[in-house]
């Protein structure tokens, strides 16, 4: 009687490159990259809830000549866009320009709410939104309109 031992194939998956905490959550593939592909199921489920790196299992269906494996995935807190403060500004001056892009390295892109105006006297809060596709999250920042009288 002849007893063939073979290896179990370990299988193999593309790397999932980082996510930002709360993107949708990555699909992880049900089979491997190897030929004939390895059939599985991955634990825990998969979720970008919180920051830090998960270690998921795959688990090979009965049958194959297979064991399981692991993967990381990287979620990534959103950066908090850094901005420069705006010196108070006089009533009726030229509005002053907000701009289109943070100091932080590399610099994060997006728009301001609502319209810059110095028509009123007070402090304004303005809300930067990042583009989509940045791992960011929104920031304000205030500018104050001194009365004419000043």
């Amino acid at each position: 009687m002849n007893i063939t031992v073979t290896t179990q194939i370990i299988p193999t998956f593309t790397a999932i490159a980082a996510v930002c905490q709360n993107d949708p959550n990555p699909v992880l593939p049900t089979s491997s990259n190897d030929l004939p592909a390895i059939v599985g199921v991955w634990a825990p489920a998969v979720s970008t809830a919180t920051a830090g790196t998960t270690t998921y299992t795959f688990t090979p269906n009965a049958g194959q000549c297979a064991t399981t494996t692991t993967l990381n995935i990287t979620v990534n807190a959103p950066t908090v866009p850094i901005f420069a403060a705006i010196a108070a500004v006089c009533q009726n001056d030229p509005n002053p320009i907000l701009p289109t892009s943070s100091n932080d390295l590399p610099a994060i892109t997006g728009t301001w709410a609502p319209a810059v105006s110095t028509a009123t006297a007070g402090t304004t809060t303005y809300t930067f939104t990042p583009n989509a596709g940045q791992c960011a999250t929104t920031t304000t920042l205030n500018i104050t309109v001194r009365s004419e009288e000043h």
